[in-house]
């Protein structure tokens, strides 16, 4: 059976995506990113996270898979959601 974030935290990536919020997101590799939550799309049966790099966001934008997200963190509201 396939990994799966779970409900309740798949919704706060929904509302980051419709608001375009400032997410900074932890990785499980340990590496971060920073970029506006554009877009959650589905290839292959795995979900990902699409970002709008830069400050201002620009056309940049940069794929990451869910289940490799650890901790999601909305930056204007200082809130930090563990993923996983």
């Amino acid at each position: 059976m396939e990994k799966i974030i779970a409900c309740d935290i798949h919704d706060y990536f929904e509302i980051a995506c419709m608001r375009s919020l400032a997410v900074g997101l932890l990785l499980h590799s340990g590496d971060s990113v920073e970029g506006r939550a554009k877009d959650l799309i589905t290839k292959d049966r795995k979900e990902f996270l699409v970002l709008a790099l830069g400050n201002p966001p620009s056309h940049q934008t940069k794929v990451i898979p869910l289940l490799e997200i650890k901790e999601l963190v909305f930056i204007d509201e200082a809130k930090v959601i563990p993923v996983s």
